[in-house]
């Protein structure tokens, strides 16, 4: 007998139950429920369920066995919620009249759902008979909603906090502004910000010369056709001050209206950099212009050297050769004629140094010896040009008016300071290799 109770009751024996509880006047209403789409309870004035149909058990879970007659609080609701869950359908059953409410419920499974219910009390003659409940199930609205109240409350955040300045507006005028953008135009508020328009917060004319009122138009028209916009702008803030700025208009949907969101971010220390930058690109091509003007000048002086130094070494060569010239021409002739003319033998010696000298004077000997040994003192370089000439110590010392031994002394200092001493090497030849 217990396996025959357990048995699943087919759909018929169901209805059969539903009938019973409905009185005979009552029975049509039972037809248009049964087949409901949408879960209905129908609750007696002393709140106890007095009918669910198929839609509720599915909604819930709950067979119709385990909730009818039941009282609240009824095996759906939320144990967190109950205490406002009651006191909505007391004031449901009190209502004369529809009332619509939004529950949190639970399955049978433990499983949350979202319903909104709509009470419709039934009375006769001013007495409550029953009360019809018809739920709908908004979950997903719920969830929808529950999304975009997160997304709201993060760009809230974001709009609050953000460093950059964010105003909402369209071609009409300001709709709002976070408070970066009201320290950034020098507003007390955001209400002060919204009283502004947008000729009052920007200067009469941009860079390129247009006018701010027709150009930030323009481009709004353009940021609402494309969605998006992105350029630079000169702002004027309250008290009259001028910066630059990048801006991106961005389009967006406020209550089925097109409106802007315009991300504004001061960029006049760029500026200043971008403007110090040129001014020096600037000095620096000039600079190089000079430079240049300098070079091609020093290029011409330069020149200009050269050609002189070369009629320099030109002139003294002419120089050179005319020297060496007259030399041959007026003096060698009459030293020639003397020798041949009968004098003595000192006068023969005198005559012979002069004309030594004479040459010396048209070499480079004497000079190259004298750069090069500016340590010999003039009498020790009178006597090495009179040793490189040929003559014996005697000769040199008849010269000179010395002593044999004063000339030997002077041989042998000029060996030493020459780096000769005790050395093999003939002081005529060394003398010579000198000039070489």
């Amino acid at each position: 007998m217990q396996k025959h109770m357990d048995k699943p009751k087919s759909p018929k024996i169901k209805s059969l139950q539903r009938a019973k509880i409905l009185p005979n006047n009552e029975k049509f209403l039972f037809q248009v429920l049964n087949i409901f789409p949408f879960p209905i309870v129908i609750i007696n004035p002393d709140q106890s369920i007095k009918y669910v149909n198929p839609a509720l058990e599915k909604a819930t879970d709950f067979c119709f066995g385990e909730v009818i007659g039941r009282k609240p609080p009824y095996p759906w609701w939320d144990e967190e919620g109950k205490n406002k869950i009651n006191q909505d359908l007391k004031k449901a059953l009190q209502q004369k009249g529809p009332k619509r409410i939004e529950e949190f419920f639970r399955k049978k499974g433990g499983e949350g759902f979202w319903v909104e219910i709509i009470f419709v009390p039934v009375r006769r003659n001013g007495v409550l008979q029953y009360c019809l409940s018809i739920w709908a199930d908004i979950t997903k609205q719920r969830k929808i909603e529950y999304s975009l109240q997160e997304s709201e409350k993060k760009y809230r955040t974001l709009y609050e906090t953000s460093r950059d300045s964010i105003i909402l507006l369209t071609p009409e005028g300001i709709l709002g502004g976070n408070p970066a953008a009201v320290q950034m135009f020098g507003c007390v508020n955001e209400k002060e910000l919204i009283s502004q328009s947008l000729a009052s917060l920007s200067p009469e004319y941009q860079p390129d010369g247009s006018l701010s009122s027709i150009k930030s138009r323009r481009l709004m028209e353009i940021a609402l056709k494309s969605g998006t916009y992105f350029f630079e702008w000169k702002n004027r803030r309250l008290d009259g001050t001028e910066f630059f700025s990048t801006v991106l208009l961005t389009r967006m949907e406020l209550e089925g209206e097109k409106i802007l969101q315009a991300t504004v971010r001061d960029i006049t220390d760029q500026k200043l950099a971008e403007q110090a930058l040129i001014e020096r690109q600037k000095e620096l091509e000039a600079k190089t212009k000079e430079l240049e003007a300098k070079t091609k000048e020093l290029e011409e002086i330069n020149t200009a050297l050269n050609v002189l130094l070369k009629k320099r070494e030109e002139d003294k060569k002419e120089l050179e050769e005319r020297v060496l010239l007259n030399v041959q021409e007026l003096i060698e002739p009459y030293l020639e004629k003397l020798k041949k003319s009968g004098i003595n033998k000192n006068q023969k010696v005198y005559l012979s140094i002069l004309e030594t000298n004479l040459k010396s004077i048209i070499s480079p000997f004497a000079h190259t010896l004298f750069s090069k040994y500016l340590h010999l003192t003039p009498t020790e370089i009178e006597i090495a040009n009179q040793i490189k000439q040929g003559r014996t110590t005697k000769e040199i010392a008849s010269v000179l008016n010395l002593a044999l031994s004063t000339i030997e002394c002077y041989r042998k200092r000029i060996r030493k300071k020459l780096g000769v001493s005790n050395k093999k090497i003939n002081l005529r030849t060394y003398l010579n290799t000198l000039q070489q």
